[in-house]
């Protein structure tokens, strides 16, 4: 579609692969991945070894009045049974009010003999994942066929063809392309764009492609311009800048005929416009959900709350339904709202409420300023308000982000404010900064306590609260898994922290009650700990592995500390009666932009100690890189001390009960 023209696909697979990121390792990425089917579904997973895309032809014709077409013709060779798995379901997505979709070609050439047709009646249609229990989203859709019977060795070749008809933005149009842009094993790539001369058009490439290709046919009205590049093995043009890349650059063609970003932001706040007055159930649930709350501040966080939680959100990705919203009131009774809608919902409540909002546009891509202006070049879509002198960036999309939490890889991007023709000379510039900082101090606290028995098991607790990036993850992530989860998902986060053993039970506070720290605690077991047959014997300390930020590749480059975050890490032991322990000697290490501290000591017959690790800088400075590995190398020695137990006058009584110091 020409808002965004989104890359017609193959669907690897129906799930998601979900990894626990370590909960005291920074969060470089978005927390939207662990809970974003439509933009999961995107990824391609890269098998290199497991099929060849010999060809990929993309091309596009646009006509004046907006309306064109996209035309992909692919041919694969599948190297393995991991490359036929991959292949053996194709999706396409769509949206059926402005494009219609049809696949003219599909057929495998088997590598025993022979060659299969599918016919398009093979073809089925359904709602997009994200809106299958969304009845007004229904028009978001995506063919799916399935291809029975490949095997390695045989070739596979479609065409899709995407015509649009009704244009969201006619009779401006857009587009934008990178080569080996989802890092595909592809032999070539070819991409022609058939353009109307009359229409006045800006075209920018990347400096890494060769000058287009071109050529022109026709006059007057009916001049066209066509610009071809063709590339060989594409991915080579990332090869300098995947390695360590966490946002992505910008796409290498880009074109539109919108004039600037100026235009974009006025435009997509024609499609975002609200009434000027709230109807009446509007109004009603603003003076509800305000009541006896005077500041504004405090009364846009009870509007906010409410659309983030209480108003589901259907996952689709920005611009799916081409900017084209509902109306609030319908919106509220629904109780669900794609990321456009729920923002139009919030601003409406606002409005009702006398607070006035905008919506911004923002993406986690860099140089924005390198590519034309165009809607479909942001990602995300969120809320920025300003009250007096405090500016608050809400999104209201992630449903369990505490107020103005905004995640890691969008704060300090610019975002595109929408202007409405109610703005006001100050918001002349559409272009805002988002804060780096969070808006509450990022903490993470941990209180392991336990004992050893008389058998040499461990058992424990783990109690984890936490503010910031990490909570904002972990609330998605138990937010979206159903409760009976919650304990294997427990289970993983103590295996990435370190915590060995099995989990027996896991409590979780309510992912929805963000005002309060997030709260995990977990039961574990770990069997065989120490034989008390054979002391001495050396045991780790039980508590979580802490996550240090890692020496960038590029010699010269500062070190990202990422937000600034302050971890405590406690620990209880019970020991039975023992002639002598030996504890860790505690260190102290301090520095300008972090400091580390541990302690260990005995108190009521068992060993207490204590980490803290808070680090008060983004970043380290490229000069005093060899001082934070030293740094590092500290934090790990200490992480590695053991606890040794030394020998006892006689074995423990097989009945003794050691102290808990957890009671």
């Amino acid at each position: 579609m020409p808002f965004t023209l989104r890359r017609i696909r193959t669907s690897h697979s129906a799930g998601c692969l979900f990894a626990l990121p370590l909960v005291l390792a920074f969060v470089a990425g978005d927390p939207r991945p662990c809970v974003s089917q439509a933009k999961k579904a995107e990824q391609t997973v890269n098998l290199q070894s497991g099929y060849t895309i010999e060809l990929l032809e993309t091309r596009v014709r646009f006509e004046a009045d907006g309306s064109g077409s996209k035309d992909i013709h692919v041919v694969v060779q599948l190297d393995s049974e991991a490359g036929a798995r991959q292949f053996s379901q194709l999706t396409f997505e769509y949206n059926r009010i402005f494009e219609q979709l049809e696949i003219p070609t599909l057929r495998v050439e088997h590598v025993s003999g022979g060659s299969m047709e599918i016919l398009s009646k093979a073809v089925g249609d359904r709602a997009a994942p994200g809106a299958a229990d969304a009845p007004a989203y229904q028009d978001a859709r995506e063919k799916f066929v399935h291809v029975a019977g490949l095997e390695p060795g045989d070739r596979l070749e479609y065409r899709a063809v995407t015509t649009f008809v009704h244009p969201p933005f006619a009779p401006d149009f857009f587009f934008s392309h990178s080569f080996g842009a989802e890092n595909d094993p592809v032999a070539r790539e070819s991409l022609a764009l058939d353009l109307p001369a009359a229409r006045k058009v800006i075209l920018r490439t990347a400096p890494s492609l060769p000058a287009p290709l071109t050529e022109s046919s026709g006059t007057g009205a009916e001049a066209r311009a066509v610009y071809g590049w063709s590339i060989n093995e594409p991915e080579t043009l990332r090869k300098e800048t995947a390695q360590g890349e966490v946002t992505r650059a910008a796409p290498d063609v880009t074109l539109s005929t919108f004039a600037s970003w100026e235009q974009v932001s006025r435009r997509v706040a024609q499609s975002l416009a609200r009434p000027a007055e709230a109807a009446p159930e509007v109004a009603a649930k603003a003076q509800a959900l305000t009541a006896g709350v005077s500041e504004p501040l405090a009364q846009l966080q009870a509007i906010y709350d409410f659309v983030a939680q209480k108003v589901r959100t259907v996952d689709l990705p920005l611009g799916a339904t081409g900017f084209r919203t509902r109306q609030p009131a319908e919106i509220l009774t629904s109780g669900y709202g794609a990321s456009e809608d729920k923002a139009v919902l919030l601003a409406a409540l606002a409005q009702a409420a006398g607070i006035r909002v905008q919506a911004a546009l923002c993406t986690t891509a860099k140089e924005l300023s390198a590519q034309a202006p165009m809607p479909s070049a942001f990602d995300y879509l969120i809320i920025h308000a300003r009250l007096g002198s405090l500016n608050a960036w809400l999104d209201p999309s992630l449903e369990v982000a505490p107020f103005g939490v905004i995640s890691s890889n969008l704060r300090g991007k610019r975002a595109l404010v929408v202007q409405d023709d109610a703005a006001r000379p100050e918001d002349a510039n559409v272009w805002a900064t988002i804060p780096p900082d969070l808006p509450l101090p990022a903490t993470q606290d941990v209180m392991v306590s336990g004992s050893l028995d008389a058998a040499g098991k461990l058992n424990g607790r783990a109690r984890y609260s936490l503010r910031g990036d990490n909570e904002l993850l972990l609330r998605l992530t138990f937010h979206h898994a159903p409760p009976d989860e919650w304990k294997g998902l427990a289970q993983l986060l103590a295996i990435s922290d370190g915590i060995r053993g099995q989990v027996s039970e896991a409590k979780i506070s309510d992912p929805l009650a963000t005002r309060a720290p997030f709260r995990i605690e977990y039961a574990f077991a770990q069997p065989q700990v120490v034989n008390w047959m054979k002391l001495p014997a050396r045991v780790a300390i039980p508590l979580p592995v802490l996550g240090l930020p890692e020496l960038p590749e590029k010699a010269g480059a500062p070190v990202d500390l990422g937000t600034p975050l302050d971890i405590h890490l406690n620990l209880q032991l019970g020991l039975p009666a023992v002639a002598a322990v030996r504890l860790p000697v505690g260190i102290s290490v301090r520095r300008e932009y972090a400091e580390y501290e541990s302690s260990y000591s005995i108190q009521d017959k068992g060993v207490v100690a204590s980490r803290h690790l808070q680090f008060r800088q983004r970043e380290v400075a490229a000069g005093d890189a060899a001082d934070y590995a030293a740094f590092i190398r500290a934090v790990q020695n200490d992480e590695a001390q053991e606890i040794i137990i030394e020998s006892a006058p006689e074995a423990p009584s097989q009945g003794a009960s050691p102290p808990n110091p957890s009671r």
